[in-house]
């Protein structure tokens, strides 16, 4: 389960992220003469990570922010 709570947390940014290739996915599969799974598979594989440090990344962004803003 820990799994599951792990892309749980990250629902929103996979989202956001994934849903434009997924659309376009044929067109990239003709464009480079792969099999359309395969790239799906890619896209999943890059988007996972990629979400994870944009969440990192925004929650370190708004920790940023917060700091700056309780010292004023």
């Amino acid at each position: 389960f820990k799994v599951l709570a792990f892309l749980g947390s990250l629902s929103l940014e996979i989202y956001l992220l994934h849903i434009k290739p997924f659309l376009k996915a044929a067109d990239i599969s003709a464009y480079f003469g792969v099999p359309k799974t395969l790239v799906l598979l890619l896209i999943i594989a890059l988007v996972i990570p990629i979400s994870y440090f944009l969440s990192k990344g925004i929650g370190w962004l708004v920790s940023f922010v917060e700091q700056k803003v309780v010292k004023q």
